[in-house]
């Protein structure tokens, strides 16, 4: 009887592991299908990469986190799909595939970024018809209506360089907007792009967690292509077995005091002229100095309130990094008064946080 027993209990155990093994085995084809459309995609083959999500689909069609074993793995193919879909220009498609994919209940937080940009962009690209109604017989006559402020002239660029992926000049447009005044339709892009690299280097940090250095660094990579001053990838590079030996070196201006995405965002103006300023553009480059040494022979002349904000900023950056020195008193001083003046020039200026470090915006003030 024992060992009809023990017989029964390990033919038990057998059919258990066996009907474990049959899951895994199903959650694994979906995952290497999953994986395989995941590169396809980022690839910009998106044909090819929705035909290997719908894979992923038919192996296993709950979406969400789920575990093999002891490893945690995210699933969400309808996010890549939507994604496949913007980039094959049907943002009907996307739309629906966005629906599924955020209703998925536990999406992680990468999931969820990447999900509100994509969401940015085929709004951006495909807005509500109720976005378009007219307004009622009732609507006051235009004459009356109060003046708002033009829209800037490149935002309506900066969406199209969000719905075709390129990020990098999506990002630089709406900067250029911002800097030069509100522009809701600028930080929306700027929200977007933003959301796309949190989503970004959290993949990467999941890389590295498990190992995977060189698809880690590829990651940062992307990110930084964006926005190569960006400070969390830059420190996360560094982190990486290998970034000593063959990443470049990085600003040697202190954190926090350099503009954000410097070397991505655009001179404070829509103009092309303001474009092609060689001071303006070395400091969005990061170059502070050689910024201050090309405005400096003209700011005490000049009535352009963008040229003496940046040359502002510069100031500031520059009395940052001096620390406590007298130097540093004297440049603070100087950049307040050229601040003041750019504020003179045009009434309502300000710093917007998505271009400008908090350390320069405190030290110039409101």
């Amino acid at each position: 009887m024992i060992r009809q027993a023990l017989r029964r209990g390990a033919l038990i155990a057998l059919v258990l592991v066996a009907m474990q093994g049959v899951a895994v085995a199903g959650d694994k084809e979906a995952m290497d299908a999953y994986k395989q459309g995941v590169a396809s995609i980022e690839g910009g083959r998106y044909k090819e990469g929705i035909a290997q999500m719908e894979s992923a689909l038919q192996a296993r069609g709950q979406e969400g986190s789920f575990r093999i074993g002891t490893v945690t793995f995210e699933y969400l193919p309808s996010r890549h799909i939507a994604a496949a879909w913007m980039g094959l220009g049907d943002a009907a498609k996307a739309r629906q595939a966005l629906d599924r994919a955020e209703s998925v209940k536990g999406a992680s937080r990468a999931d969820k970024a990447a999900m509100a940009a994509l969401r940015q962009r085929i709004d951006a690209s495909n807005p509500a018809p109720a976005a378009a109604t007219a307004a009622p017989a009732t609507a006051p006559p235009a004459a009356t209506a109060p003046v708002t402020k033009a829209p800037c002239p490149d935002v309506a660029d900066a969406s199209s360089a969000l719905k075709s992926g390129d990020l990098a000049r999506a990002r630089r447009l709406a900067a250029g907007c911002l800097a030069g005044g509100e522009d809701e339709g600028a930080r929306r892009v700027m929200a977007a792009v933003d959301a796309e690299m949190s989503g970004l280097l959290t993949r990467a940090r999941r890389e590295k967690a498990s190992g995977d250095t060189a698809q880690a660094a590829a990651t940062i990579a992307k990110v930084l292509e964006i926005d190569p001053a960006n400070n969390d990838a830059l420190d996360l590079r560094d982190q990486l077995p290998s970034a000593g030996a063959t990443a470049p070196p990085r600003t040697t201006v202190a954190a926090g005091t350099a503009p954000r995405g410097a070397s991505m965002t655009a001179p404070p103006a829509a103009t092309a002229a303001v474009a092609l300023e060689p001071g303006i553009r070395a400091f969005f480059e990061g170059n502070i100095a050689a910024a201050v040494a090309s405005l400096e022979p003209r700011v005490e002349s000049t009535t352009r309130p963008d040229m003496l904000t940046v040359y502002a900023c510069a100031l500031a950056t520059q009395s940052l990094v001096e620390g406590d020195s007298g130097q540093a008193d004297q440049l603070a001083a100087e950049a307040r008064e050229a601040w003041k003046r750019a504020k003179a020039l045009r009434p309502g200026l300000r710093l917007d946080p998505a271009s400008f470090s908090p350390r320069v915006r405190e030290l110039l003030g409101p």
